[in-house]
């Protein structure tokens, strides 16, 4: 698998973060990717889907955005910038089901992180990733 090999190549590098983004449409295999790459490499994985937009976020103007229902800068504060860092990682998922924020998760940092989820490589990020 041509990924791992890249992967191990960043690992064999001296950077101390590491950053994966794999994006795509909906169905297309990032959550099933980014768990087999989980079972192989010390990682965190951390899921788009945690990070849409709570009802009182979703206006008709952020509606008219490409990824208008993603809320960027909460996942930009609360995981971009303590990776950038190298700190623990807190953050509280979206619930689609309950249209809620669920209690904190704590993700201690790892050297290897993925991000995946449709919209992980957004323009509003830059580009922050080693490997997409």
């Amino acid at each position: 698998m041509e990924i791992k090999r890249r992967i191990e190549e960043l690992l064999g590098s001296d950077r101390d973060r590491i950053l994966i983004g794999i994006d795509g449409r909906a169905g297309s295999g990032k959550t099933t990717l980014a768990r087999k790459l989980a079972e192989v490499f010390d990682c965190n994985v951390f899921h788009m889907d945690d990070f849409f937009l709570q009802g009182y976020q979703r206006t008709e103007e952020r509606a008219k955005e490409v990824g208008g229902n993603v809320d960027y800068e909460r996942f930009q504060k609360e995981v971009l910038l303590p990776l950038r860092k190298k700190e623990t990682v807190w953050y509280r998922p979206f619930r689609c089901q309950t249209m809620e924020l669920q209690e904190k998760v704590e993700m201690p940092f790892r050297r290897l992180n993925i991000i995946e989820g449709s919209y992980a490589q957004h323009p509003y990020f830059g580009d922050p990733y080693d490997l997409k």
